[in-house]
């Protein structure tokens, strides 16, 4: 992705593409099979270096995997210290790509698996959203608000490919709130302010902080929700609310109507006071966190949108950003958490989260390095879901659609009356 808003979407599901489907996503990624055969064409990303993300997998270079329907079907690489390929190699490999592949250029670029977001609110942000994910490489998304009726009814949409959007996961295990940090046997924890652990020593935190490592909590902290809609301040948000061209920030406009009204409700509601307690601590409970990570507890990256100031999409890599710039992990341990470590508390590890041959099709190719620099993994060339493949011009024209899309111009949701300030 160049910058914001840049390219990125994909299509929701690999082998179900009926003409009007292609039609309704301007054919971008709907491909036919060779010589007038069944099934999608399979698709081979050449001379590319493959970042696993599997448990102890090593950075694979000069590599090719090779995607049929919405599988990875092989992978061929060359590992460290083993030197180039030889030309018998490379002949073989050659030999492994199924005639009529859609082949894609891997050179200089760098294949991830696909992003999960960890914390969202999709009856907030509405289903033109769906596709702003995708379009930053998010191909699963957990929905915390799994109440809402509208919800199973996209997500059946996105699995029978008619509607564009990632795998969307309604309820399942479901990390609790802050208020239960101390309480040891739980699933996770979302968003880590309260309570203080202010009045213990260093040692007594990182003995609380094992206790959790050892139960295999995890922590969803949506650092983002405090830095862009907590700390900025009434009057910025306020703003950024009513900035419907996008003078503020380019991503405004690709919000739904919903959203905007909903954001300017939630700039009205700012309480400076509360945003100037969450400053005056925010620097011990990044302490807390990087306590935890030292501790061995599994921080998983989420960014809440629905929340004033979080774009969907976008924001995951602000996060990702926050986790090597406060709380010091490397990149790779950021990506990590943004992969096979949340499809592994999701229960879906076997499926996405990585890549290794079996694995479903949900890849991100990128432009640079995110084991360099973690702000790469939004320099996406190209994005596959469930073996779909969408290249950079593909991407630019969803993002058109997202913009055209019937929730832009109208709230297509009745929207409640705020509750009256009982103070």
């Amino acid at each position: 992705m160049r910058g914001a808003p840049g390219p990125g979407s994909v299509f929701a599901a690999s082998g179900a593409a009926p003409t009007a489907v292609c039609a309704l996503l301007l054919a971008a990624g709907c491909r036919a099979a060779p010589d007038g055969g069944h099934g999608p064409t399979p698709v081979a990303i050449r001379n590319v270096t493959v970042i696993p993300m599997t448990p102890g997998g090593e950075t694979l270079t000069a590599a090719t995997v090779v995607v049929e329907g919405d599988r990875i079907t092989s992978i061929d690489g060359v590992r460290p210290g083993s030197g180039p390929p030889s030309a018998a190699a490379a002949d073989e490999v050659g030999e492994r790509i199924p005639p009529g592949s859609d082949v894609i250029d891997g050179t200089g670029r760098y294949l991830i698996p696909g992003l999960i977001e960890m914390r969202a609110r999709t009856s907030k942000t509405r289903g033109s959203s769906l596709g702003l994910y995708v379009a930053n490489g998010v191909t699963t998304l957990r929905d915390v608000e799994d109440d809402d009726e509208e919800l199973p009814r996209w997500r059946d949409e996105i699995e029978t490919g008619e509607r564009l959007g990632p795998r969307l996961l309604l309820g399942g295990r479901r990390p609790e709130s802050g208020a239960d940090l101390l309480e040891p046997g739980r699933d996770g924890i979302e968003r880590v302010l309260e309570p203080t652990l202010d009045g213990l020593d260093r040692a007594e935190r990182m003995g609380v902080w094992r206790r959790y490592a050892t139960a295999g909590t995890r922590v969803v902290p949506t650092l983002v929700t405090f830095t862009l809609s907590t700390f900025p301040g009434r009057a910025r948000l306020e703003a950024l609310a009513a900035d419907s061209i996008g003078d503020l920030d380019p991503r405004r406009p690709y919000l739904s109507r919903f959203l905007e009204l909903d954001w300017r409700e939630q700039a009205d509601g700012v309480d400076e006071r509360r945003a100037d307690m969450y400053r005056g601590v925010w620097s011990n409970r990044l302490r807390d966190l990087r306590e935890m990570h030292e501790a061995g507890v599994d921080i998983l990256a989420g960014s809440d949108a629905g929340v004033i100031g979080i774009f969907p999409g976008w924001s995951l890599h602000e996060e990702l950003r926050l986790f090597v710039d406060s709380l010091g992990m490397t990149p790779a341990e950021a990506l990590a958490r943004a992969t096979r470590e949340s499809a592994e508390f999701l229960g879906i590890a076997d499926s996405v989260g990585s890549i290794a041959e079996g694995r479903v099709a949900d890849l991100v190719l990128l432009d640079g390095d995110p084991l360099e620099d973690i702000g790469n993994t939004r320099r996406i060339a190209a994005v596959l879901l469930r073996g779909t493949p969408y290249r950079e011009e593909d991407l630019e024209r969803i993002l058109q659609q997202v913009l055209m899309a019937p929730d832009q111009r109208a709230s297509d949701r009745p929207r409640e009356p705020p509750a009256a300030d009982s103070t």
